[in-house]
């Protein structure tokens, strides 16, 4: 009789094939529509077809003496890469680095050193490699971005805040991303504009290939009509940019004990649990609006309904489009499918019926 050894990795393969097709059956992908719950978990991808991931690190020194400080952040952020991340460093530093600042063991190639610059040159990065992957690749094709958050403004609150959203960013929850998201991050806010906080996520680059160019979006939204950085303007701009789209499928990670919406938190405490992968928002209006009182702000400073919202996107993209059927503000918005369907008839004599 002939040995089966030489059949063990057919066979093996096989079975790995035939458990993520039972899988695929059992979790099918469907978008998940939360409205005040994060208690739904979505299905995680069979894919046996990993890809590499590449981080786009915004790495910004000002000064020589703050090399130590900075160095310590990016190991810190370094240490928890995944075997799948590459980290991609552009330097904004009028310095050059010492030899041994990047970890001996790091998997990490500095493509950029420029004397001055913003979050831009490595959210340009983003762009420009995504509009390089292939249509037929760009929906398995994932990019991260982080930056050195605290560089300039070294303190405890931006120390937490790093670690929470790089945590996320580099989760393999968001590695592992469900076919129904395309932005992965530690908690996506709505409010004041859809972003973020702290600004450091995973994407797919089928998404980022839609999106106009960083600066063209900074720019852009510069010549918005509403005032205040609630909007989405100046620096805030940054994080901004990768959910304007009415496209954004957004997902985030943390755990659902806790009632974070966005900003600064001193709860040291609030992302020490695995991370759990969920469509997002999955927290309702009236829990984002709680920080929109408790800093002052209006539907003059922000965006707080979705005619508002869309209004924001079209001026962004030049031209009139109504949101995908399955956008998330249908379910966060207040009213919005009735505020949507008099927004569409204002901009079209189009019947909406089939829209909505």
């Amino acid at each position: 009789m002939k040995s089966i050894k030489p059949l063990l990795p057919s066979l093996l393969t096989a079975l790995v094939i035939l458990v993520c097709n039972i899988a695929l059956l059992v979790f099918s992908p469907v978008r998940y529509k939360m409205k005040s719950t994060c208690n739904v978990q979505l299905p995680l991808r069979c894919n046996d077809r990993k890809r590499e991931i590449p981080i786009f690190y915004n790495l910004f020194i000002k000064q020589q003496k703050d090399i130590p400080r900075i160095k310590g952040y990016f190991q810190e952020q370094s240490a928890i890469t995944l075997p799948i991340h590459r980290m991609i460093v552009s330097l904004i530093a009028n310095f050059d680095l010492p030899k041994d600042f990047f970890p001996a063991d790091s998997s990490h190639v500095m493509i950029d050193h420029v004397e001055s610059g913003s979050e831009l040159v490595s959210l340009h990065k983003v762009w420009e490699h995504c509009q390089l992957v292939s249509d037929d690749q760009a929906f398995d094709s994932l990019v991260v971005y982080l930056h050195d958050k605290g560089s300039l403004h070294p303190n405890r609150r931006n120390d937490l805040m790093r670690q929470r959203i790089t945590k996320g960013a580099l989760s393999e929850a968001c590695a592992n991303l469900p076919d129904t998201c395309n932005v992965c991050s530690m908690r996506f806010s709505p409010v004041p504009f859809p972003h973020v906080s702290g600004n450091m996520w995973l994407a797919r680059c089928s998404y980022v290939k839609k999106l106009i160019a960083p600066s063209a979006f900074s720019k852009k939204m510069d010549s918005f009509r509403g005032k205040g950085n609630g909007w989405g303007k100046q620096r805030f701009a940054f994080e901004a940019y990768i959910h304007y789209h009415n496209d954004a499928r957004p997902c985030d990670v943390l755990p659902d004990n806790n009632n974070y919406t966005w900003g600064y938190s001193d709860n040291a405490s609030l992302f020490d649990d695995e991370p759990q992968i969920k469509a997002a928002p999955c927290l309702p209006y009236e829990e984002f609006m709680k920080e929109i009182n408790k800093n002052s702000m209006t539907a003059k400073d922000c965006a707080l309904n979705a005619p508002d919202r869309l209004d924001v996107h079209n001026h962004i993209e030049g031209s009139f489009s109504h949101p995908p059927v399955d956008w998330w503000g249908y379910d966060f918005y207040p009213n919005a499918r009735e505020q949507v369907k008099d927004w569409i008839h204002n901009h079209t004599s189009k019947s909406t019926d089939v829209l909505l």
